[in-house]
């Protein structure tokens, strides 16, 4: 690009999404406005194919709200330096290939997304930024050597009050699930609220943050937008090394939409009140080392919509009941209730006992 927008002393929002061939990240920003009070708040450069590296100085663009450079080539590390975008509300960055960790944040963000790139190291046990609603770091790995997050997951990260959704999927996540997560209040009933997208509407007539949120939830990868996608409340630590049991206090989280803790080495029983998450529309535990019987609360979920319990050591009756029932007698099969429990000592299958064929 070879405009140059320095003189742009009202330019309030900037979107290039998709028009550019490609560029410099590092040049582009040294373009923009250095004006004594720019009012500069969105600026979005998603799917330009960018290089280069994010500067550690920028200082003109203090006055950003909302930060989209997701989709392209950019490499190094995020900059130190954006800490002092004290106004920052938003931060996508997935789909680039920046490397190292993730530093202090503002204290005025609410949302981070930083999946598919190639940070590494432990996760953060101070975000900075303590009123995070989204962080989304899934699938940060190096393709050849697959380093990717490792360590345990902060305790501390239950001091987030305002989050409302934790993607941490296919990192290397360690050690056992927090009993602390019980303290993420805004993930239950009580506490739960909704993100005001008037903020967005009084900095522009256009709503930005589409696909804010992309996840894997009923064995489908849905896509959230803008404002319909803060109506999402879950948790997906998928795909990691996490060992111990699922803590009893984690069905205090009774506003959780979805739940995926799939792909681990947890181990023990589900735990019996887990018929207590009565927001819950899929859950999703399988290819771990769980045992027990299935409890019978699970038939107290009455949105649920996907429940996969495969690869596990399940024995006993399939519970039956209320929204068990109402699933069986819908559509077994357009229903995404999949229990594959075959070999594992269970005598009967969901087909069968929609059937009314229980032995």
């Amino acid at each position: 690009m070879t405009i140059n927008l320095k003189n742009l002393c009202e330019l309030a929002a900037l979107w290039l999404d998709g028009s550019l061939s490609s560029g410099n990240i590092t040049e582009f920003v040294e373009k923009l406005p250095r004006c004594s009070s720019s009012p500069l708040n969105i600026l979005s450069l998603q799917g330009n194919n960018m290089t280069g590296m994010l500067p550690d100085v920028m200082g003109h663009i203090n006055y950003l709200s909302i930060l989209d450079l997701s989709n392209n080539s950019i490499s190094g590390s995020i900059p130190r330096g954006i800490q002092n975008l004290t106004q920052l509300i938003s931060l996508a960055l997935s789909s680039n290939q920046l490397t190292g960790h993730i530093p202090v944040l503002p204290t005025s963000l609410t949302n981070l997304d930083v999946a598919m790139n190639f940070l590494s190291g432990n996760l953060p046990s101070q975000f900075g930024a303590p009123f995070l609603r989204v962080i989304i770091l899934s699938y940060n790995r190096i393709t050849l050597s697959h380093n990717m997050f490792h360590g345990n997951i902060p305790v501390n990260i239950a001091n987030l009050g305002s989050l409302q959704y934790l993607n941490l999927a296919a990192n290397n996540i360690s050690g056992s699930l927090p009993r602390t997560l019980v303290n993420l209040k805004a993930m239950t009933l009580k506490h739960l609220t909704r993100i005001d997208v008037g903020w967005y509407e009084s900095l522009t007539y256009y709503v930005l943050l589409t696909d804010i949120l992309s996840l894997v939830m009923k064995h489908q990868e849905l896509n959230y937008h803008a404002e319909g996608s803060f109506d999402l409340v879950g948790i997906d630590l998928s795909q990691n090394q996490l060992t111990g049991g699922i803590p009893d206090q984690v069905t205090c989280l009774d506003g959780l939409v979805n739940l995926n803790l799939s792909s681990n080495h947890l181990k023990g029983k589900i735990p019996d009140n887990v018929g207590d998450m009565k927001s819950v529309e899929s859950l999703d535990f399988s290819r771990n080392n769980l045992s027990g019987e299935i409890p019978q609360s699970l038939s107290d979920l009455t949105y649920l919509s996907s429940l996969d319990l495969s690869h596990s050591n399940f024995v006993g009756r399939i519970p039956r009941g209320s929204q068990f029932d109402t699933l069986y007698a819908n559509n077994l099969m357009a229903t995404m209730v999949y229990v594959d429990l075959l070999f594992k000592g269970i005598a009967q299958t969901l087909m069968h006992q929609s059937m009314g064929n229980i032995t």
